[in-house]
């Protein structure tokens, strides 16, 4: 039967745990399949696993050529299809090259430390090539502070979101002063948002008010009636 390896590459998802298939195939045919797919990084690790049952080393050396990989996300995502290719082809080298440059990125990024009202000395490690805008994201995520109200300060100077960390000129006493800007368009639209529903709230209370003033009145029409 002629297989569609076209096909069957761009749609690899559905074959890559499939013993009976992969066992049947050559691997030519399955360098043909790689070259027309591309993998996730769990898709890597599970296919690349299940081949090496049924081919040496050397063909599965040519096979890993023809593979294609999404753009990693994460650094797991790098670490998992950097063991797999450790584990299948039996070079410790490898995985000992890669972790060694796993500590080396760590290595590369500093400590910086940020001071609010609530927090007078918060930590947070990133890369010199990062810029004041990404540090802006960081404290967001650690600090809970919205990153559009943030101002920063390094030695009462105002940073720009654009400046990179590399260019500040820190000293081993030096700290980033996060203020908040509430004049932000952002605060405002919340503010505005907020007068409308006490507006509303307030009409609505006022229309209460007309009805029970009206029902008043008919009472003591009709009082003055009997």
């Amino acid at each position: 039967m002629d297989l569609n390896l076209e096909d069957i590459g761009q749609n690899i998802e559905r074959y890559i745990d499939d013993d009976k298939f992969l066992s049947s195939l050559k691997a030519n045919q399955i360098c043909k399949i790689l070259d027309n797919s591309r993998l996730t990084s769990s898709q890597y690790s599970t296919l690349f696993f299940n081949l090496s049952k049924y081919f040496g080393k050397v063909d599965m050396l040519i096979i890993l050529s023809h593979a294609h990989t999404d753009i990693f996300q994460t650094r797991n995502d790098a670490r998992l299809v950097s063991d797999t290719i450790s584990s299948v082809l039996g070079i410790n080298t490898l995985n000992n090259l890669f972790s060694f440059y796993d500590d080396t990125s760590d290595n590369n990024q500093i400590d910086i430390t940020v001071r609010t009202s609530d927090y007078l000395g918060h930590v947070i490690k990133i890369s010199p090539e990062s810029t004041v805008s990404d540090l802006k994201n960081i404290i967001q995520e650690d600090l809970s502070i919205d990153s559009n109200i943030q101002q920063l300060y390094l030695e009462r100077t105002l940073l720009k979101d654009n400046q990179k960390i590399k260019d500040l000129r820190f000293n081993q006493d030096s700290f980033i002063e996060v203020t908040e800007d509430h004049s932000h368009p952002s605060n405002r639209c919340s503010c505005r948002e907020g007068s409308s529903n006490n507006e509303e709230d307030e009409n609505i209370n006022e229309e209460e008010e007309e009805n029970d003033d009206d029902d008043d009145g008919e009472e003591e029409e009709e009082n003055t009636k009997n």
